[in-house]
């Protein structure tokens, strides 16, 4: 049976535990401040981006609006993001992820036969 990522050759398996391991760390050592502020950064850089795309800017005010959420909303969403700490994402880990809730599913390629 195929095992390991075609791409980059590592086995499912030691990939699992790695992401496991990280989880763990995660939940007993937290985030730090830098961690979140690298995070921040990025996800404004996205929310610039989206501002320069057509279609992304359409959807994503689509799709508030179709969840209740107002334009101002998705404008005020970088400011919302800049209010996080990283004390609240590590509160929020803790209470939410959990390593005995989760899946893991191999897709495989249909055998040639």
């Amino acid at each position: 049976m195929f095992r390991a990522s075609p791409r980059i050759g590592i086995e499912v398996d030691a990939l699992e535990a790695a992401l496991r391991a990280e989880i763990a760390r995660v939940l007993a050592e937290g985030v730090s401040e830098a961690e979140v502020a690298a995070s921040k950064r990025r996800l404004k850089a996205l929310a610039v981006y989206a501002r320069d795309s057509l279609s992304t800017g359409a959807r994503v005010i689509g799709a508030a609006l179709t969840t209740g959420q107002s334009v101002e909303d998705v404008e005020a969403w970088p400011e919302r993001i800049d209010a996080v700490t990283a004390a609240q994402v590590n509160e929020a880990a803790k209470a939410l992820v959990r390593d005995t809730h989760s899946v893991t599913a191999y897709l495989l390629p249909k055998p040639t036969t």
